[in-house]
């Protein structure tokens, strides 16, 4: 018996995998559990048999089965909330032919907490913005700033721009880590992290609307010193897995400030992947080595969000961008630069964009005149 992975979660992964001939030969040793009931014609094309689709119920009950047909599994997930289930089941947690790959329970509870994340990062030496007390007297003389929630899970809001007091004052009965205020582009460090065998790479993320990477492009931007603390950071949290954690940088000075991590597969993997750095399957090549080989090169040097830039731009047609969008270029310029990428750049999945973008007019003008 041979061993196998076993993915959780949506179906992201699977793509990152799939458009790689190299893992297509090789579904006997992955099984993808999609939780999400998220019926995928690409996914369920490419996975066939394997491409299961089950409530998390159904899900736990079919890992423990499932383990009974090969030497060892290896449970990989998305969400936090799908490993907690995993590390909750002890059939499975304590079963000794199953591996629970990411974050322990006690990392999570790190994780989803800012200021205690904040705090981790600082005794790790990485670079951050220290908080500021919303309650503080003298707090207007550190307006504009930036509230996040302390924990995500239980806010309605990711970030706000505060220029004033009166844009403070719902918030100064809310559980937030506020900080000074900082335009500039992301810089996103992906990681595969399993013990000795440590792989990072570099990405900027030089256009955000409303939180979303519109696009992404390798960076040279981390040195082996920065590279030493997230290696500390992490094992300081005793983090075995694979995630990115994410820098702003300062435009006006280039000094980077450590701004979130996520343990897990993020919304910056799939372009990751498309540039070279494929986390699903540095998983595979590190838990079963003689099946897979960590040796894939990726072509583009700048992959869009495509869906998100028809967003971006059908907004700024009709109004302003917002403070924390990225960059506050002109209107007008900025409209031509996201259409040219959207037309002639490659998009996360690694397909021509315009190909995509000429199909979609074409079919549209053929309805419309038809």
């Amino acid at each position: 018996m041979n061993n196998a992975i076993i993915y959780v979660g949506k179906y992201s992964p699977i793509l990152m995998g799939m458009q790689d001939t190299a893992l297509k030969n090789k579904f006997n040793n992955l099984i993808f559990i999609d939780t999400g009931r998220i019926k995928s014609k690409i996914s369920q094309g490419l996975c066939k048999e394997h491409h299961l689709i089950l409530d998390p119920t159904e899900s736990n009950n079919k890992i423990i089965e499932l383990a009974k047909g090969y030497n060892h599994v290896y449970c990989l997930a998305l969400s936090y909330n799908d490993i907690l289930n995993l590390h909750k089941l002890s059939s499975i947690s304590q079963n000794k032919n199953i591996t629970i790959i990411g974050p322990s329970v006690d990392c999570i509870d790190v994780l989803q907490n800012k200021e205690k994340m904040n705090n981790a990062a600082q005794e790790a030496g990485l670079p951050i913005l220290q908080d500021i007390d919303i309650k503080d007297k003298r707090i207007s003389n550190h307006f504009p700033l930036v509230l996040r929630p302390t924990n995500e899970n239980n806010a309605d809001f990711k970030a706000d721009f505060i220029h004033n007091s009166q844009s403070l004052a719902p918030y100064l009965t809310t559980d937030v880590v506020a900080q000074r205020f900082i335009s500039g582009p992301n810089i996103v460090v992906h990681f595969a992290n399993f013990s000795e065998d440590f792989n990072i790479a570099c990405f900027a993320a030089r256009n955000k609307y409303e939180g979303v990477t519109l696009t992404l492009e390798k960076s040279p931007m981390i040195d082996s010193i920065l590279s030493n603390k997230i290696k500390t950071f992490l094992d300081n949290l005793k983090f075995k897995g694979i995630g990115h954690i994410e820098f702003i940088q300062d435009e006006l000075t280039g000094e980077l400030y450590f701004l979130d991590f996520n343990g897990r597969f993020g919304g910056t993997s799939l372009k990751a992947a498309a540039l070279g750095f494929n986390e699903f399957y540095l998983t595979c090549s590190h838990f079963m080595p003689s099946l897979f080989k960590a040796n894939i090169e990726g072509q583009a040097q700048l992959v869009s969000n495509p869906l998100a830039l028809i967003k971006c731009i059908k907004t700024l047609c009709t109004s302003k961008k917002d403070i924390l969008d990225y960059p506050q270029k002109n209107k007008l310029s900025y409209l031509f630069y996201l259409f040219y990428i959207l037309m002639f750049k490659k998009n996360e999945l690694r397909f021509p964009t315009y190909k995509i973008q000429k199909d979609y007019f074409y079919n549209l003008l053929k309805r419309k005149f038809n």
